[in-house]
């Protein structure tokens, strides 16, 4: 008897602590196209804090950014989403999948990076946005990246 009180008593607190982990977890479920690459995981579980009454992420050196309605980054960056951004320190932080900001022709614009190769002139990053056909037309140096979408807040 005391066996199997000890196995109920177990697999109630198994079942609760399994329950109260999944709740925060969410599955996304559905057809699957081809995979893309997704943003790096720029902020640490760590660094978020929530309370009843706000949200507090702690990133170094975090700027605010709204974004222009061209539609060429929908469904991901919209009208009225508004993002915080931070300046990437060297050219090997930014990877396959990282939403960044280039300088090009005067112009702030905001593209995912599809691939990163080298040329004569270094290290380069194909862009493209996602609701775009074709990848943007130049080769983004280091030097050109203004920063990097770490979170975007609709």
């Amino acid at each position: 008897m005391r066996v199997f009180l000890f196995l109920l008593a177990l697999s109630f607190i198994t079942g609760f602590l399994t329950a109260s982990i999944g709740d925060q977890l969410q599955y996304p479920t559905g057809a699957v196209s081809a995979q893309k690459a997704s943003p790096q995981n720029w902020i640490a579980q760590e660094q978020i804090r929530v309370y009843p009454d706000h949200v507090r992420i702690e990133i170094e050196g975090a700027r605010w950014a709204r974004f222009a309605p061209t539609g060429s980054m929908d469904p991901v960056l919209d009208q009225g989403a508004h993002g915080i951004q931070i300046v990437p320190q060297y050219p090997e932080q930014i990877a396959i999948g990282d939403i960044i900001t280039y300088r090009h022709q005067g112009r702030s614009i905001i593209h995912r990076v599809v691939d990163i190769q080298y040329d004569v002139h270094g290290l380069y990053y194909t862009l493209k946005g996602d609701n775009n056909p074709e990848p943007d037309p130049v080769r983004v140096r280091f030097e050109d990246v203004e920063r990097i979408l770490v979170a975007i807040i609709y």
